[in-house]
């Protein structure tokens, strides 16, 4: 979509789900590396953990406008491909091995047939993938290759992990959602003025990239 056609609802929702991952970063690293007074179970951090489904629903509503979406997923899977080279260069025990981005890349090329799917169809997937990501979090495997699926074993490890099953119920969710709301591909608040939170949404995957840089730098400054 052109900038001046953009939904403005999507990019505000976008970037209330950036705000809230930087907010859940931001903590974890205080918590992580400073030793902050806080816990992973406060009902703030609860609340910001939101964001990574957010941002799948938001992706496949986002679907609903897009005719060529290979070059979102080429984006998105040369950015996951970064995060994995930069995590395992700071921590090869514990790096990223298929994390948002991978997942988002992954479920853009997965929502491509399901766009010519019917309605009914893509509701039975939604409902498939819950029950079938229930029976694969069961499981253990000794194949890592599978953990993308879900499958994992004891010592698998991953400081970001989204797998498929039975994550993509969300942008399956949100195709439906374009579907029933957006029909139209227009707007359904079309005088929304959110300019800061639309301006982020629109630079989303930019500042995914680099808010944990920041971050690091941020707090080495500050607790120097």
């Amino acid at each position: 979509m052109k900038k001046n056609n953009r939904i403005a609802e999507i990019d505000a929702l976008r970037g209330v789900a950036v705000l809230a991952m930087v907010y859940y970063h931001l903590m974890y690293d205080l918590i992580e590396f400073y030793s902050y007074p806080f816990t992973l179970t406060h009902p703030t951090m609860q609340i910001a953990s939101v964001a990574a489904p957010l941002f799948f629903i938001l992706a496949g509503i986002s679907s609903q406008f897009s005719r060529n979406p290979w070059n979102q997923i080429l984006k998105l899977t040369l950015a996951a491909g970064v995060v994995t080279i930069v995590t395992y260069i700071q921590n090869p025990q514990y790096f990223v091995k298929f994390g948002t981005l991978h997942f988002l890349a992954c479920s853009m090329l997965l929502l491509i047939p399901f766009k010519k799917t019917s309605t009914i169809g893509v509701f039975i997937a939604v409902v498939a993938v819950i029950i079938a990501g229930y029976f694969v979090g069961q499981q253990t495997s000794t194949y890592p290759w599978l953990a993308p699926l879900g499958f994992r074993n004891s010592g698998f490890q991953s400081s970001d992990y989204f797998p498929l099953l039975p994550n993509l119920a969300y942008p399956l969710v949100g195709l439906l959602l374009g579907r029933c709301c957006y029909s139209t591909k227009k707007s359904l608040f079309p005088n929304l003025r959110l300019p800061v939170l639309q301006w982020i949404g629109r630079h989303s995957l930019t500042i995914y990239l680099a808010h944990q840089p920041f971050l690091f730098a941020l707090l080495y400054l500050l607790h120097k």
